[in-house]
């Protein structure tokens, strides 16, 4: 079985999980962790990297 990684996330759902972290009125990582069936570490992850200044998508 493949292990799941922030890397692995395809686009399409790392904007999805974007977009629910930003507009929940309280951005609860473990929430969108359990309703997208994944690690709070990887949406942590994924969040981080949206947030990085290295992104240009912000």
């Amino acid at each position: 079985m493949k292990r799941i990684t922030a890397s692995t996330i395809d686009q399409k759902t790392r904007d999805k999980i974007v977009h629910e972290w930003k507009t929940r009125k309280l951005n609860s990582i473990p929430d969108i962790a359990n309703e997208f069936k994944m690690s709070k570490n990887i949406v942590n992850t994924i969040i981080n990297d949206y947030l990085s200044p290295k992104n240009k998508k912000l």
